[in-house]
């Protein structure tokens, strides 16, 4: 008898995926070779779904964390229409309030012994390493960059004048806490920026023996910073929030600290006052250089926190040193 037709010769029946079952897949035939090809096929594709699943899972626990976090926004609401449940606020102030100071002691700060609500703040240019009268208006006792060294002294001279202005503003109001405000940006001295000027005031006797109002905040790098983390410190010191802050600083960062600064911290207009005080001459040149360097930067980066302005930070760090802030003052952790 003849062979049947190829095409008679009947297939092998299929699964539920479509694969068909060779029978012999341990033996040498053709058939058992197929069926080797098959049953490997089975399971890649059987491997790939179950990437592909938690792949998938992967993605949509991502997808609404982020959603999350996104609905939550930052802690402290810039435009003061809504505050978390947690902190309760004052319609008169400029920034919520803990509504738990109590819980200072339990992380084992003292009770505040000050009692203000207006925040002075004196951003530091350089650091003066001197100790005597004598020592205040000669630039071999300040560390300066540069641009600030010459000019018959004027850069020093309007440091001096920004202290004087700010102990000035602290003693006429009983209800203020003065604060220089500067980090350790120079790697030649274990001094900061704001402790130099705190030194200094004292050395003048600006400040009257008994004054406590006054402090230092020693970690800002830029003038963000200056203004962020004074506020921070206020807080670490009276145990709330200030309702008012005056800076005293250069004439040409008024507009970064009242357009860009006070705005990245949702701070209200009319709770903040600007006291500018600019060096003698022409002043041109350091105009033009703030817009340039200063505030088209920050109105581009609101915050600091890249290329250009995080390089400048970068820079004046050379310590390494961290702030304590998320910990003493955890409300403003979004800013």
């Amino acid at each position: 008898m003849l062979p049947a037709p190829v095409y008679a010769r009947t297939r092998p029946p299929r699964n539920r995926l479509g694969l068909r079952i060779y029978p012999n897949v341990n033996n040498r035939s053709h058939g058992g070779h197929l069926g080797l090809l098959e049953n490997a096929r089975f399971g890649l594709l059987a491997r790939s779904k179950a990437t592909i699943f938690l792949l998938s899972c992967v993605l949509a626990i991502s997808v609404l964390f982020n959603l999350y976090f996104y609905t939550q926004g930052p802690l402290i609401d810039v435009q003061y229409k809504t505050a978390p449940s947690y902190f309760s606020y004052p319609k008169n102030l400029g920034i919520f309030l803990p509504s738990n100071p109590s819980k200072d002691e339990q992380r084992g700060i003292p009770p505040a012994s000050i009692n203000a609500s207006h925040l002075i703040v004196v951003p530091g240019h350089a650091i003066w390493t001197g100790s005597d009268l004598e020592d205040v208006y000669d630039e071999d006792n300040w560390i300066l960059e540069p641009y600030q060294k010459g000019h018959d002294g004027r850069s020093v001279k309007v440091f001096v004048e920004h202290i004087k202005a700010g102990v000035d503003l602290a003693l006429k109001d009983s209800d203020s806490l003065l604060i220089f405000t500067g980090g350790h940006t120079r790697p030649s001295t274990p001094s900061s920026e704001g402790s130099s000027y705190h030194h200094l005031a004292q050395t003048l006797s600006l400040l009257p023996p008994s004054f406590n109002r006054a402090t230092t905040e020693s970690f800002a790098l830029d003038s963000y910073q200056n203004f962020l983390f004074s506020i921070a410190r206020f807080r670490e010191v009276v145990g709330r929030y200030p309702a008012n802050i005056s800076v005293i600083g250069y004439g040409m960062k008024q507009r970064r600290f009242e357009e860009l600064h006070r705005k990245a911290v949702g701070w209200k207009a009319e709770n903040f006052h600007y006291v500018g005080i600019d060096e003698k001459g022409d002043t041109t040149a350091q105009y033009a250089g703030e817009l340039q360097n200063g505030y088209a930067p920050f109105s581009t980066d609101l915050y600091g926190c890249h290329d250009f302005l995080l390089q400048k930070r970068l820079k004046r760090n050379p310590s390494r040193r961290f702030h304590p802030y998320h910990i003493s003052a955890p409300e403003m952790g979004g800013l």
